[in-house]
């Protein structure tokens, strides 16, 4: 990701959502709907997931999906080959939130890891 007012922007975003999208992912792996929930940033439109929070209504540029690992294999944007890798760095801190960037420029994961 290149651009340092995306990053942060989404940083400052994840700031103040961190406590429902914990709370959703935590929801979410309980249910056993999946152990690896996804969030999905986006500030045009996005074919991934299901809609959380719409940005106009929660007063951000962004409006977030949350989408799973599944999903993603299932669409492939994660090579099979690289699910166990991208497991791996999940799974090193539960605290951690995933978030997928959906820029156009830079598409990208980011581990956001509770402060």
């Amino acid at each position: 990701m290149d651009n340092p007012t995306i990053l942060e922007s989404i940083n400052e975003e994840l700031a103040k959502q961190y406590v429902l999208l914990k709370k959703a992912a935590d929801i979410i792996k309980a249910k056993n709907a999946s152990q690896y929930p996804i969030f999905v940033f986006y500030q045009d439109t996005a074919q991934l997931g299901v809609l959380l929070y719409e940005k106009a209504l929660i007063g951000s540029s962004w409006t977030i999906n949350l989408s799973f690992l599944e999903e993603f294999q299932a669409k492939n944007l994660i090579k099979k080959e690289n699910i166990a890798a991208f497991k791996t760095t999940y799974d090193q801190s539960p605290e951690t939130i995933c978030v997928f960037l959906m820029d156009a420029n830079s598409p990208s994961f980011i581990f956001y890891p509770q402060e």
